[in-house]
């Protein structure tokens, strides 16, 4: 993994996500293991069924992109600042 400090001009709240928390949340899970908890499948296997939900969903506009329903879209349309992390990179690469 390659961490980059982000530069001093950069934009407000680049590089932030919707789970991003300061300082970090950790989910301690031993109390399950203790009483015996297995999980189902690994990440791998149990996210398929999610990926393919999501992909069989998407649907092409007239400009060729694909797009999640709109109940997704709105869901996350404001969580991840895309255009300005790709004009920030593009002025660093």
């Amino acid at each position: 993994m390659i961490l980059q400090k982000l530069d001093e001009d950069a934009a407000p709240g680049l590089g932030q996500h919707p789970r991003d928390a300061r300082p970090p949340i950790v989910l301690d899970t031993s109390a399950a293991t203790d009483l015996g908890y297995q999980a189902v499948g690994d990440y791998a296997t149990t996210v398929t069924d999610t990926i393919d939900r999501l992909a069989s969903s998407a649907v092409a506009s007239s400009d060729g992109a694909w797009h999640l329903p709109p109940i997704d879209a709105d869901f996350l349309a404001d969580s991840f600042a895309y255009f300005t992390e790709d004009s920030y990179l593009a002025t660093r690469l």
